[in-house]
């Protein structure tokens, strides 16, 4: 089985960072600031990043891994889960107490019996020819042991692929139990 680590949640953070950026930004770099928190941040906008085409060969073997992943969570098997993860791959859920529920519901397992995914891509860039990555939105819902009542919780998702040459895998992913920009998909 490969080795993969699932975090509940993340340490609690006890002070807030403040960075010094020069008064005037490199070239190709944008200074932002965020009054709710007052906040500034810079980031580089690259203007010559070249990503890879997204052949229809790359889409459909995307489409087929999550497809697969979301097929080895409705059957309840973990080891079915493993050939579409890299080696080392590491995933960190979202860590709302809703989410910790579910995680004490299947001691072990990443999902509870029973469990069901549905996953839905909102962005899935291929950045070279070894790294891609999606963005997007998922719903799983499981009932909890005892209860009738199925629950349902949501999350936004980043997932990193690498290509290991025999396709691609999931490498890492990190989700959130807050809503993507311009709001949680209407079904």
């Amino acid at each position: 089985m490969t080795n993969v680590r699932f975090w509940a949640r993340t340490p609690p953070v006890t002070r807030r960072a403040e960075y010094e950026y020069p008064k005037r930004p490199f070239k190709g770099t944008q200074v932002v600031s965020n009054p709710a928190t007052r906040v500034r941040s810079a980031y580089s906008v690259e203007l010559t990043l070249e990503r890879c085409d997204m052949s229809n060969t790359f889409k459909a073997e995307i489409d087929k891994l999550r497809s697969a992943y979301e097929a080895a969570v409705a059957v309840g098997d973990a080891s079915a889960m493993s050939p579409l993860l890299e080696e080392g791959a590491v995933f960190v859920r979202p860590g709302a107490p809703e989410w910790a529920a579910m995680a004490a519901a299947a001691p072990g397992l990443p999902f509870p019996p029973g469990a069901k995914i549905a996953i839905s891509p909102i962005e899935v860039v291929a950045l070279s020819k070894e790294w891609a990555y999606e963005f997007g939105t998922a719903t799983t819902t499981y009932t909890p042991q005892g209860s009738q009542a199925a629950i349902q919780l949501h999350d936004t998702y980043l997932v990193l692929f690498r290509n290991t040459g025999k396709g691609w895998k999931a490498f890492r992913e990190v989700a959130s139990s807050g809503p993507p920009p311009g709001g949680w998909p209407v079904d």
